[in-house]
This record gives C-alpha cells, sequence and structure tokens, in this order.
C-alpha cells in the first residue's frame, strides 16, 4: 500500500512540476516577444517609438549610445563625405550630394 501511496505523490509531484515550468515557459515567452528594445531609451523617445511600434510591429529598436554631443552629430550628418554612417552601409543612408542640405 505505501508503494502505490509513493507512486500517487510522485505523479502529483510531476504534473505540478510540468504545470510550473509550462507558466515559465509561457511567461518567458510572452514577456519576450512584447519587448522590442522601446524600454531602453529615454523615457522622452518612448512615445514616438511606441508608435512606431504599432505601425511596424516586426521592428525592433537597438539604443545606440555615442556619447557623441546631438549638434556635432547633426552637424556632420548632413556634411558630404562627413556623415557618421558606417563606410559598409548603403549610401541611401548617406548624404552623397556635395552640396549641404
Amino acid at each position: 500500500m505505501n508503494i502505490l501511496k509513493d507512486k500517487k505523490t510522485y505523479i502529483v509531484l510531476a504534473i505540478i512540476l510540468f504545470f510550473i515550468c509550462a507558466i515559465i515557459v509561457l511567461t518567458n515567452s510572452l514577456g519576450s516577444s512584447a519587448s522590442n528594445g522601446i524600454e531602453d531609451f529615454p523615457e522622452s523617445f518612448r512615445p514616438y517609438l511606441e508608435e512606431l511600434s504599432k505601425k511596424y510591429p516586426n521592428w525592433k529598436f537597438t539604443a545606440l549610445y555615442t556619447n557623441l554631443d546631438w549638434n556635432y552629430v547633426i552637424d556632420n550628418e548632413n556634411e558630404f563625405g562627413k556623415n557618421l554612417v558606417p563606410k559598409n552601409y548603403s549610401d541611401r543612408w548617406k548624404n552623397t550630394n556635395p552640396r549641404r542640405i
């Protein structure tokens, strides 16, 4: 009789463990699918990124911290040949027009 009781205990424990694992897996998968990187941006950016995310739900956002001064970046992005886009990126990302925008 004790063997049967122990067997039932093990079965009940296995079922409980299965449900706990299922809850953990579901919670992690739901959390990761909802995460699109917006939480890594300053609060002031988030409403705009959330709007973009609604329009383009597959987009993932990645914050890139450069420690560069904003005005320096803008000035150089608008200067022909001085933009900060990596060289291996398509010219569509760069100012390739010799005159200032």
